[in-house]
């Protein structure tokens, strides 16, 4: 079951070891354990931390918008190892693409965001996305986040660009209200 998308931040952009990088991105990843000397006080507030951020990574995944090829992260429960993990990537019950995904643990999966193709308007738009186990059934919580279909003519270092931009803007301080 997906409860929430978190864009993969880590996994993107230049790295002084892309191969470092591309391996870490297919290796599985250790869910968070407890310790086993953590109080119920401390154990309480590490909660409240990961509410925290959970919320934030929910609110990023639906006020920045992120363009195909952008890597993240599908976080919810019971996933399961399997050769045909599956995300269904839908724009307005229109266009849908499948793409694999990347078992990470049993509370997280990863995936790439397609090419949702010409047929997506440029432009920002929520797209749903569910998950399969098995390539045939897909979940229903109708996870969303913001995507950015840009000009398919567009070449990567365009792109790039275009990504350092959007980053720039989105990092500028609100102006002053008089």
């Amino acid at each position: 079951m997906v409860a929430r998308i978190a864009y993969a931040h880590n996994f993107m952009g230049e790295s002084a070891e892309p191969e470092v990088r591309e391996a870490e991105w297919l290796a599985e990843q250790p869910e968070e354990g407890v310790a086993e000397d953590i109080t119920e006080e401390e154990l309480q507030k590490k909660e409240e931390e990961k509410q925290k951020i959970a919320e934030a990574e929910t609110e990023e995944s639906t006020t920045i918008s992120k363009r195909k090829g952008y890597r993240l992260f599908l976080c919810g429960t019971n996933f399961l190892k399997s050769d045909q993990l599956v995300a269904r990537f839908s724009w307005d019950g229109q266009i849908t693409k499948n793409t694999s995904c990347i078992y990470k643990n049993p509370g997280m999966l990863a995936a790439a965001i397609p090419d949702m193709g010409a047929e997506v308007p440029e432009g920002e738009h929520l797209l749903t996305v569910e998950v399969s186990l098995n390539g045939q059934q897909f979940s229903a919580q109708n996870i969303q986040f913001l995507y950015k279909s840009v000009d398919p003519n567009l070449t990567e270092e365009e792109l790039k660009k275009m990504d350092e931009e959007d980053a720039k803007g989105a990092k500028k301080p609100a102006g002053k209200k008089k």
